[in-house]
């Protein structure tokens, strides 16, 4: 017996799986029942909920690193508030 599981996912979520599970062979169906399957016989629940990080973003992070490192574009630490705003209002 069958029955229909109804879910709500992003459009371009939807695309990227469909296409992968086109890629090996298999249809969306297909491949939650397999995930659903094992999630049975193998109860863990493994959830990433760190997002893969764009070129741009990965670069702007890197670059914030290098300036870090070689102690550029730095402020602070600040002791105090009053601190904090007086530098933010130079």
């Amino acid at each position: 017996m069958t029955t229909i599981l109804h879910i709500k996912t992003d459009k371009k979520i939807r695309d990227q799986v469909q296409k992968l599970a086109k890629n090996n062979g298999m249809t969306i169906t297909t491949l939650v029942n397999i995930s659903l399957r094992n999630l049975i016989n193998k109860p863990i629940l493994e959830i990433d909920l760190q997002p893969e990080l764009n070129a741009k973003t990965k670069k702007l992070i890197a670059e914030a690193r290098r300036d870090y490192k070689n102690g550029k574009n730095i402020s602070g630490p600040f002791k105090t508030v009053e601190e904090l705003m007086a530098h933010l209002n130079k």
